[in-house]
């Protein structure tokens, strides 16, 4: 009886740690305009996830590529990450200091599918090809790595 309530008081515990391990989430998407002279001052891209509530795929990206990113904390020394949501209404200030709804925001960057991640200069520009969809982490990593590799080495060719 009593080897029954630590293993259950085990279990538990497992169980909350693992909640926590994806309770780290990355910041949704507020000022750009802020975002850009972080970039700009620490030579970091801007990694935008572009998400959607109803979205499978999503989940499954969050749970074997953007969890383990957030965990690792590695991604966080390269780029500065962001998410916005296509049902997001909130108004966000884009990289000119505007006022915009999500939507209007993303026309530019021509989103066919969600999930698309898209790395960015403080400009809003583009430093790399868009990855968009997910089918299972296989490749993905690698994709990922050296979309951001190319991300980072072009936006310090740009300062120096």
């Amino acid at each position: 009886m009593n080897s029954f309530y630590v293993n259950k008081v085990f279990l538990m515990i497992l169980l909350l740690l693992n909640s926590t391990v994806f309770a780290k989430e990355i910041t949704t998407v507020k000022n750009f305009s802020k975002d850009a002279k972080i970039s700009l001052q620490q030579h970091k891209p801007i990694f935008l996830y572009v998400s959607s509530i109803s979205c499978v795929y999503c989940k499954r990206l969050d749970k074997d590529v953007i969890g383990p990113m957030l965990k690792s904390g590695d991604y966080e020394k390269k780029i500065i990450m962001r998410k916005i949501t296509l049902e997001d209404t909130d108004p966000i200030i884009d990289f000119n200091g505007k006022l915009v709804i999500p939507e209007d925001f993303l026309v530019d960057y021509k989103i066919n599918a969600t999930p698309t991640l898209l790395f960015l200069d403080h400009q809003g520009k583009q430093l790399s090809k868009p990855l968009e969809g997910y089918l299972s982490a296989d490749l993905f990593w690698y994709y990922l790595d050296k979309a951001i590799d190319r991300s980072v080495e072009k936006l310090r060719a740009k300062s120096h």
